[in-house]
C-alpha cells in the first residue's frame, strides 16, 4: 500500500478513486447508473486543479519548463496507453480479424487520442479516447498560455477562454458532443484550474460556508445524485459534466478549508490505478466474452476481478516505472541546465 505523505494526497486520490468507480459503473451497469457524465466531470475538475497547481509552483514558466512539463505528460500517459492499444490488436488479430483492418487504419489517429468516427466495432476501449484527448490538448495549451502571457494571466485567460467557448458551443449544438473536443469540454478542466488559482493565491478562504461539514455532505450527495440523471440529451449530458467538475472542485477548496475529511479505506489505493482502470476496463467489456467465452452473468461476476488484476499489472509493470523514468530525466536535464549556466 502507497504510503502517503500527506493527507492531501490521499483526498485528491480518493476523488480519483470516485471518479473512476462511477466510470466502471456508468459502463458496465448503465441500466442502472445512467449517469454517464459525471465521472467524466470528476476527472476534468481534478486533472485541472491538478494541472494547475502544479505549474503554478514554478515561478519562472518559461519554455524549459515548459518543454519538461510536456515531456512528464508523454511519460505518464503514452507508455500505458500504447501497451493498452496492443492488447487491443493482439485480441482482434487473434479473435476477430476482421476488424484488425480497421484498426490498424486507426492508428495515427490513436496515437494524439483520436477515435475513429467508425470506433463501435473496435469496442469501448477506443471509444473513451474523446475524454483523453480533451485533456491531452489541455496539456498542451496550457503551458503555451503561461509563457505566451505569464504565470496567473496566462491560466486565467486560457481558463476564461475555456468556459466561454464551451459555453458557446453548447448554445449553438453540435452533431458530435462527445467529438467536441477541449472547446466543447474544456469548460470542466477550467473550473478545476481556478480551484488551483483561488488555493495558490490564498482566496480559497470562500467563508464560513467551505468551512461547513454539511455543505461538504451536500456535494457529495450531489455526486451521488448524477450518478443516476438520464442521459436525455447532450445538453444534459454536458450540464452532468460541468455539475460534476464544479461540485469537484468545490469539494477540492473545501478539503483545504476543512483538512480533517475523512478518508474512506481503500478509495486512494483505487485512484492511484485510476488510469490503467480507464484503459484497460473497456478492453475487458468488449472482449473478455470472445476471448474467454463466458456467459453475460459470468461476464458480470468476474468483470471486477479480471479488470482490477490486469490494471494492477499494467500499473506496477508500465505506468509507475515510466512515471519514474521520466522524473529522472528531467532530473538529469535541470541538471545538465544549471551546469551549462555556471
Amino acid at each position: 500500500m502507497h504510503a502517503y505523505s500527506t493527507p492531501r494526497e490521499a483526498f485528491l486520490d480518493q476523488i480519483r478513486g470516485i471518479a473512476i468507480l462511477y466510470v466502471l459503473a456508468v459502463h458496465t451497469f448503465d441500466f442502472w447508473f445512467p449517469g454517464g457524465g459525471s465521472g467524466v466531470g470528476i476527472f476534468y475538475g481534478l486533472s485541472g486543479y491538478l494541472t494547475a497547481a502544479r505549474v503554478l509552483q514554478v515561478e519562472r514558466f518559461d519554455w524549459t519548463e515548459a518543454l519538461k512539463f510536456w515531456a512528464r505528460r508523454i511519460f505518464r500517459l503514452y507508455p500505458a496507453f500504447i501497451v493498452a492499444m496492443l492488447m487491443i490488436f493482439l485480441i482482434l488479430w487473434r479473435f476477430l480479424p476482421d476488424r484488425v483492418d480497421l484498426f490498424l487504419a486507426a492508428i495515427p489517429g490513436l496515437m494524439f487520442f483520436r477515435r475513429p468516427i467508425d470506433w463501435e466495432p473496435l469496442g469501448i476501449g477506443v471509444g473513451i479516447l474523446w475524454s483523453l484527448r480533451v485533456e491531452a490538448f489541455y496539456y498542451l495549451i496550457l503551458p503555451l498560455a503561461m509563457v505566451w502571457g505569464g504565470r496567473q494571466r496566462g491560466l486565467l485567460g486560457l481558463c476564461a477562454v475555456m468556459m466561454a467557448s464551451s459555453l458557446i458551443s453548447i448554445l449553438i449544438g453540435t452533431d458530435d458532443p462527445l467529438g467536441g473536443g477541449i472547446w466543447h469540454w474544456g469548460g470542466g478542466l477550467a473550473l478545476g484550474s481556478l480551484a488551483a488559482y483561488l488555493e495558490r493565491y490564498n482566496l480559497a478562504a470562500l467563508g464560513q460556508v467551505l468551512k461547513s461539514r454539511h455543505f461538504i455532505w451536500v456535494l457529495y450527495a450531489v455526486l451521488g445524485l448524477l450518478l443516476f440523471l438520464p442521459q436525455i440529451s447532450s445538453t444534459v449530458w454536458w450540464m452532468e459534466v460541468m455539475l460534476a467538475a464544479a461540485v469537484t472542485s468545490l469539494l477540492i477548496l473545501a478539503y483545504m478549508n476543512h483538512p480533517s475529511i475523512r478518508i474512506v479505506p481503500g478509495l486512494p489505493w483505487i485512484g492511484r490505478l485510476a488510469y490503467c482502470l480507464y484503459l484497460i476496463h473497456g478492453i475487458v467489456i468488449d472482449y473478455m466474452r470472445p476471448v474467454l467465452g463466458l456467459t453475460k452473468i459470468e461476464k458480470i461476476l468476474f468483470f471486477i476481478p479480471i479488470t482490477f488484476g490486469l490494471s494492477i499489472m499494467l500499473n506496477r509493470l508500465v505506468e509507475l516505472p515510466c512515471i519514474e523514468l521520466g522524473k529522472r530525466a528531467m532530473t538529469r536535464l535541470t541538471s545538465s541546465s544549471v551546469a551549462r549556466d555556471r
